[in-house]
């Protein structure tokens, strides 16, 4: 896996260390006079608003990847426009400001988990009001490498060819995005943290995953090695198909410090 979508810098620089190769891109807020250390470690920070582009501009010293939030529907953050052509010309300003570098364009849909009418009619005209922005762009002089606005749930119900990059979240936790809603396919999580567990003899392995299921401890012989591991995946549109494991009893996973991303590929 390249992609990784995460909340804060400091996740950021915590999956850089591991992954000095691939692409993570941060969708929340990073105070503009950190856009060195953006940078610096070759991340991509999502943009909010003009002034916060224009806030990074002052603060970089070399150009900083981003990309651009809309507001299609979700009613948070982002540009925002009546029609899609005029969003376009709002972001027009951007590919001026010569210490970004936009790459992309993204927004987040509000109930593309609901099968209800009214909620996928308001899903679809999301999805075709980010498209329309994006082919206006490209008409404009700036046509853009990355289009993304699939979550989980649209990426297991909906999934859209045009989109570059998928954000899949709580499906790596092997949930489904809307519980009574099932999804088309087998869901495991995605993450096993391992820990040899010192506490009685002979020495247990303690699992944690991301699922609130509790098994037995199991015992094993203690080995020379000591197995951890941390993963932060981001699968895209393909199926989560993974080994499933669970939290065990001594190690419930609240007392586990451990994240995953919300995902894309």
């Amino acid at each position: 896996m390249r992609w990784f979508a995460v909340s804060n810098l400091e996740e950021a620089l915590s999956v850089r260390q591991f992954c000095p190769y691939g692409e993570i891109f941060i969708l929340g807020y990073t105070p503009p006079e950190f856009a060195p250390e953006l940078a610096r470690n070759n991340i991509i920070q999502g943009v909010l608003s003009m002034e916060y582009a224009r806030q990074l501009q002052h603060f970089a010293h070399q150009p900083v990847r981003c990309h651009i939030k809309l507001d299609t529907g979700m009613g948070r953050i982002g540009f925002r426009g009546d029609s899609p052509a005029e969003c376009a010309k709002a972001l027009l300003p951007l590919f001026d400001l010569e210490k970004l570098s936009i790459e992309g364009i993204y927004t987040h849909f509000a109930v593309a988990d609901s099968p209800e009418a009214d909620d996928v009619a308001y899903t679809q005209a999301q999805e075709d009001s980010i498209v329309a922005v994006y082919d206006e762009l490209a008409k404009l002089g700036h046509p853009l490498k990355h289009l993304h606005f699939m979550n989980s749930a649209a990426t297991v119900t909906r999934p859209n060819p045009r989109a570059t990059l998928a954000r899949v979240g709580i499906i790596m936790y092997g949930l489904e995005p809307n519980y009574p809603i099932h999804v088309p396919m087998e869901l495991h999580p995605v993450m096993s943290l391992r820990a040899w567990s010192p506490t009685s003899r002979p020495w247990r392995l303690v699992r944690a995953s991301a699922t609130a299921e509790h098994i037995p401890l199991r015992e094993h012989a203690p080995s020379p090695q000591s197995p951890s591991a941390m993963q932060t995946a981001m699968p895209g549109c393909c199926p989560i198909r993974q080994r499933h494991c669970s939290t065990a009893d001594a190690a419930p996973l609240w007392d586990v410090s451990a994240w995953i991303s919300s995902c894309w590929m």
